[in-house]
């Protein structure tokens, strides 16, 4: 598939691709070897190209290096595995163009600046499985966050300057320093109804149109 790697054993880490395709899925297994993380820059030879990323792996302990899809400026559309628990420190900062994210239930830790610099950046869900019409329809325009979430990190979702509102669930604890500083854009905020958030960091919500 293109896709170059280390192995652990029988466990496989992406470290690059090589291929020609910009819709991009990352397999279950590699050559019988199962997939458990992406390296640090895996596709940044291809950063101007490749459009959507779709990671199918099963494993329970996947894991995303820091910054593994840093500045891929032509990226749109990211699709994370049932089981993560963390999206690393940087792994998404400077993707200008990224705009929908899929984000399951598992994920409990969105790291420090993942997200940084995501100017498009307006939608998350926790499958593909979703909706905008009918009886159980969800607002395209909201970045709906995980329910096993717990934590977003310090500047997690600085400067996604297209993000319009967002909804908390209730086991999220903590939010980090300057979260969504310069979200110039985010107007609305849902939190359920008995969340635990005890702690927000300082500036979280400066340079924003939220108002208390």
């Amino acid at each position: 598939g293109g896709f170059t790697y280390t192995l652990s054993g029988t466990r496989a880490t992406i470290t690059g691709y090589d291929g020609d395709d910009t819709d991009i899925v990352i397999p279950n297994k590699v050559r019988g070897n199962r997939v458990v993380a992406i390296a640090k820059d895996a596709f940044s030879s291809k950063a101007n190209t490749i459009k959507s990323i779709k990671i199918d792996t099963k494993s329970s302990s996947f894991t995303l290096a820091d910054e593994a899809f840093k500045d891929l400026t032509s990226l749109e559309k990211v699709v994370l595995p049932e089981g993560l628990k963390e999206i690393s420190a940087g792994a998404f900062s400077g993707c200008k163009v990224l705009r929908d994210v899929i984000i399951p239930d598992s994920v409990t830790l969105i790291g420090d600046k993942a997200f940084y610099n995501c100017s498009a950046l307006k939608f998350a869900y926790k499958n593909e499985e979703y909706s905008t019409e009918g009886e159980n329809a969800i607002d395209y325009e909201v970045f709906y966050m995980p329910s096993g979430l717990l934590e977003i990190g310090a500047n997690a979702f600085e400067n996604c300057t297209a993000m319009i509102g967002a909804h908390f669930n209730k086991s999220l604890t903590k939010i980090g320093v300057e979260a969504f500083y310069k979200a110039s854009a985010f107007t609305e905020l849902t939190v359920e109804e008995d969340c635990e958030l005890a702690s927000i960091g300082t500036s979280a919500f400066q340079s924003t149109r939220l108002r208390s």
